[in-house]
């Protein structure tokens, strides 16, 4: 088994185990998390010496020569830009390697697009909180309130009444 180790700073996935090969991915490692291609891992043991270990056999009664076992070479998958990655997947008559690769780009894409929204939802927040640190209230005159205190802050535009959700007094709504 390979470890692998993420390099993106803004990612929360620090290590996994590859489930096959490195030289098997087909556009290379990448985390699972942010879909970045800056990983490192573990040199695996070479192809060569991997392929020629074997289990130790309970001696069979009759060996027979295996038939040699030959994959057939892998293709590479065609580079798509995400636009390109989400018509090649709606495409009906694309070839099912360039849908393959489609479906890997506008799924890497997802999960970048989720990564940024969780981190913009974190900047924003900040930002919230800085500026409640950095600033002075005063109260505002300009928006009706209420005998209780309630500011009415929205008032849908086809509205003629509207109910205090403080106290519940009735209002008449009098355009000036």
């Amino acid at each position: 088994m390979v470890e692998a180790t993420c390099n993106n700073e803004d990612c929360d996935k620090d290590t996994w185990t590859l489930t096959k090969h490195p030289d098997d991915y087909a556009s290379g490692v990448s985390c699972p998390s942010c879909g970045t291609t800056r990983v490192d891992y573990d040199d695996p043991e070479p192809r060569e010496r991997q392929e020629t270990r074997q289990e130790p056999s309970r001696a069979p009664a009759r060996q027979e020569p295996r038939a040699e076992e030959t994959r057939p070479a892998r293709r590479e998958e065609p580079e798509l830009s995400a636009a390109e990655g989400l018509i090649a997947t709606l495409d009906g008559d694309a070839p099912a390697d360039v849908k393959k690769a489609g479906i890997r780009r506008v799924g890497g894409g997802l999960i970048s697009l989720f990564q940024s929204a969780v981190d913009y939802n974190k900047k924003k927040s900040q930002m919230e909180e800085e500026r409640a640190t950095n600033v002075d209230l005063r109260e505002t005159k300009d928006k009706p309130s209420c005998e209780c205190g309630y500011t009415f802050s929205k008032i849908k535009a086809n509205q003629e009444r509207v109910n205090c959700p403080e106290c519940g007094t009735e209002y008449e709504i009098v355009v000036e």
